[in-house]
């Protein structure tokens, strides 16, 4: 899977996508420039883009391709990334987010597994490979939204429902007690 920052015009659907596992920019037009200086697309606030995750059939388990909106912050997270790499890390303008030294490829997924462990071990302490942001993603949405399936299985990629309660039911039992805690202290309140 490669993750490339592309900015493009005009949404398009997930078919037409030309490159597996990248992350495809929505821009208006009049802000499609680039910064001279790093090769990166015109990043003003009046000119933000929409930011997607695309997985192509060949990405994912389910032979599906999936598609996801970068959060605002994690776009500012990914630009701040892309100011400071360049030219320390990479050749400037290279089109990957994670590029080999050369920046003619990107990092690939065991290597960056690899850094992606060693980082959050470095900052937190914790030993956490990359496929359990799946799982630490599920345990957040159900510890928030108990009984929450229909979007775990979204996020997740599912094509069955009954799959994702059969791996996940029974994480969400504390706040579920504590939702329906909180209505029978509502009903008696009103």
């Amino acid at each position: 899977m490669q993750v490339i920052l592309r900015p493009v015009q005009g949404e398009t659907s997930v078919k037409d996508r030309e490159e597996p596992g990248h992350a495809r920019q929505f821009e208006d037009e009049t802000c499609s420039r680039t910064d001279r200086t790093t090769g990166h697309p015109d990043r003003r606030p009046e000119c933000r883009a929409r930011l997607f995750l695309v997985l192509e059939e060949a990405d994912t388990k389910t032979a599906r391709p999936l598609e996801f909106e970068l959060p605002r912050d994690a776009v500012k997270l990914m630009d701040s990334h892309l100011a400071t790499r360049s030219p320390l890390l990479c050749p400037s303008g290279t089109r990957f987010l994670f590029p080999k030294r050369s920046g003619d490829r990107p990092v690939g997924p065991n290597a960056l597994s690899a850094r992606i462990a060693k980082r959050v071990r470095k900052e937190t302490g914790l030993v956490m490979n990359a496929h359990l942001f799946r799982h630490f993603a599920v345990m957040v949405w159900l510890d928030a939204n108990p009984g929450g399936y229909e979007v775990a299985r979204r996020l997740l990629g599912h094509s069955d429902l009954s799959h994702t309660i059969n791996m996940y039911s029974g994480l969400e039992i504390k706040a579920a007690t504590r939702a329906f805690s909180d209505l029978i202290n509502e009903k008696k309140g009103g």
